[in-house]
């Protein structure tokens, strides 16, 4: 929402959580999609239609997330769609100490 006013661009609220999900923190990859499937829902399709995307998240692990959203807002119409992010956390065995 600050993003929204600052970068003056529309807040669209179309996917919305349909289901619950456990928390992701601890999980691999396989096991957070499993989590996320069919968590979430486009709830107005004609409001994202042949739009570009953004969706923003504050912090990626495995990306699951972004690639669930993005499927889901591409197969609901939108012409594009990418992911904003703040920090993107370091894949296991690379991080420098």
């Amino acid at each position: 929402r600050e993003l929204n006013k600052v970068l003056n661009i529309p807040l669209l609220t179309t996917i919305q959580r349909h289901e619950p999900s456990h928390p992701q923190e601890g999980l691999n990859r396989k096991e957070r999609k499993k989590n996320l499937k069919n968590a979430f829902r486009c709830t107005n399709r004609h409001s994202i239609c042949g739009k570009y995307i953004a969706v923003i998240d504050d912090v990626m692990t495995t990306g699951v997330t972004a690639s669930i959203l993005a499927e889901l807002l591409l197969q609901s119409g939108a012409r594009r769609e990418d992911v904003w992010c703040i920090a993107r956390t370091s894949k296991p065995g690379t991080r420098k100490t």
